[in-house]
């Protein structure tokens, strides 16, 4: 893994591609690369700039508000990691844009129709996706996906965020840094995958059941107004 903090952006991207390299041995082909950066590493020059260092090898990745690492968690900087796979092990990418000029689901089913490209005679274990955090449907965008790759095909993912904002979110594919988009990788062959979560909420009174939603919008809960439910909170 690399870490770029400096506020020349050029030479940040080249120190972190510099310490994710010396963790790879010189004889191997990088493949992939997982990039997550600031806002203010989201743009074409920096990915192009990336992408000529890596000698064209893959690239992934989404913008966020901060970098989380083993060094540390910082508000200003990019995180590459950089994988070289086995000649058992094999990864696709993908990439979809202009989600907002069709409905959600038909992209989905897009991304998931491009990812399963080469991998008809092929295992496929893994799936990883980062799309535009403000994608208006993303329930229906995981849908299409799933309808494509398979109900019980294991996927993680995120949404890219920026500074709190809430304008303009971007995922990173090869050269482009884009919004309104979304990109993924398939892994298959011969590998070994874990998927972990844990997040920070905490149950507050009794189990209730939604009466009424339509879409990712409640309207009742146990048959009372869903507002009226969260004032008794």
């Amino acid at each position: 893994m690399g870490l770029g903090l400096e506020r020349d952006l050029p030479v940040a991207v080249q120190h972190a591609v510099k310490q994710a390299r010396a963790n790879i041995h010189p004889g191997y082909k990088i493949h992939l690369a997982i990039v997550f950066s600031t806002m203010e590493f989201a743009s074409p020059q920096v990915l192009k700039t990336l992408y000529a260092l890596l000698g064209q090898a893959h690239i992934v990745g989404a913008s966020s508000l901060g970098i989380i690492t083993n060094q540390g968690i910082f508000r200003h900087g990019l995180a590459i990691m950089l994988l070289s796979l086995p000649k058992n092990a094999f990864c696709r990418t993908s990439f979809v844009q202009k989600i907002s000029t069709k409905s959600s689901t038909n992209a989905g089913e897009e991304l998931g129709e491009n990812l399963l490209f080469g991998f008809k005679n092929t295992q496929r274990d893994f799936g990883l996706i980062f799309s535009d955090g403000l994608i208006r449907d993303g329930s229906g965008f995981l849908y299409g996906l799933k309808e494509r790759l398979g109900w019980s095909f294991p996927l993680a993912g995120a949404c890219a965020s920026d500074n709190f904002e809430f304008k303009k979110t971007y995922v990173y594919f090869n050269e482009h840094a884009s919004s309104d988009a979304a990109c993924g990788i398939i892994w298959g062959g011969k590998i070994n995958f874990g998927i972990g979560i844990k997040h920070g909420w905490k149950a507050l009174g009794q189990p209730r059941t939604v009466t009424r939603a339509t879409g990712n919008t409640i309207y009742e809960i146990d048959g009372r107004a869903a507002v009226s439910v969260y004032k008794d909170y």
